[in-house]
């Protein structure tokens, strides 16, 4: 019976081509395809050469599949960022139940954030904050060792602005450009080993990384927990 040919939907993308699939590459939207066959039954309805590298896939684990579809693809990627793909498909295979408690949590938190707070006296703590030298950029100092979705970033920034945090209300999550600036910073308090988020976004639903460990830079889902370090223009 001869195959239909269908077009397959990549990041909302209508694709009928390999090219349009790299052109909208998303890769939980190709892995989900592999693991229902529709990745497949495409490839058979077109009669392509790589339906063969497809069948020796079957029975990888999911990281070292997803590093494959990325080089059928031809996709440049990171490792690290498979992973933290890897992560955010894990978390959609959650029982609905436990997704649902994560949610009540974090409504917790944003309900908490969202308290009005008494403005502190306007004083400023210089054990709190590190002045870039070389920019008009002051730093977040101590950051917190809890790790933030990129939406909990932006909500973190603006608790800190309504608690007045050392004496300023216009802290923000910095740009992937001034992100970058600390990477190779002789300044002691702002070296770090953690990937931090950066307020730029790729998309409606990916963000702009940097890692203080290799300087890498990398977008990845809004929903990943990462670190972040806020910073504030001088005046």
């Amino acid at each position: 019976m001869k195959l239909v040919k269908f077009n397959l939907i990549v990041d909302g993308q209508k694709c009928r081509t390999i090219a349009e699939i790299k052109e909208n590459f998303n890769l939980i939207d190709i892995l989900e395809h592999f693991k229902s066959k529709k990745l497949e039954k495409w490839f058979k309805a077109r009669k392509l050469d790589e339906l063969d590298a497809l069948e020796k896939m079957k029975e990888l684990e999911d990281f070292e599949l997803m590093q494959r579809l990325c080089e059928l693809f031809e996709i440049d990627v990171e490792e690290s960022h498979i992973r933290d793909e890897l992560i955010v498909y894990q978390h959609s295979l959650l029982p609905k139940k436990e997704r649902d408690r994560e949610i009540l949590e974090l409504r917790k938190r944003i309900k908490e954030l969202e308290k009005p707070k008494k403005p502190k006296i306007k004083v400023i703590q210089n054990n709190l904050v590190v002045k870039d030298k070389k920019s008009t950029l002051i730093w977040q100092k101590n950051v917190d060792k809890k790790k933030f979705t990129w939406d909990d970033a932006m909500e973190y920034a603006k608790k800190l602005n309504s608690e007045n945090y050392v004496g300023y209300d216009d802290w923000r999550v910095p740009t992937i450009e001034e992100l970058k600036t600390l990477i190779d910073t002789d300044i002691e308090a702002l070296k770090s080993d953690e990937w931090f988020w950066s307020a730029t976004a790729e998309n409606a639903s990916q963000a702009w990384l940097v890692s203080f460990s290799n300087g890498n830079d990398l977008y990845s889902y809004k929903s990943v927990k990462k670190s972040v370090r806020c910073v504030r223009e001088r005046q």
